[in-house]
């Protein structure tokens, strides 16, 4: 829920006189406030992005979209780390 609101005040930019603008695209330092990390796992979080949906194809910026695509996309299960299977053997 945190992470929502941090990507939806990611997506304005404030002009002068207090006039919300909505930007287009997220960029590292997006990323980096959204995920509160360094610019380089900000830049692995694009990649990684990326690598599931690129409208922009833009280096270094991703839209909502495609942000949205990567943050619902269901997750592979690692069998190695599969603890049901694991279990039953």
């Amino acid at each position: 829920m945190w992470m929502q609101s941090k990507l939806s005040n990611a997506l304005f930019i404030e002009l002068k006189g207090g006039e919300r603008v909505e930007k287009a695209y997220l960029d590292k330092y997006d990323i980096m406030n959204i995920f509160d990390c360094c610019a380089d796992r900000a830049m692995a979080i694009i990649r990684s992005i990326k690598s599931v949906s690129d409208s922009l194809k833009i280096k270094g910026k991703v839209t909502k979209a495609d942000y949205d695509a990567w943050f619902n996309r269901p997750l592979k299960k690692d069998s190695a780390n599969d603890t049901t299977r694991a279990l039953s053997n």
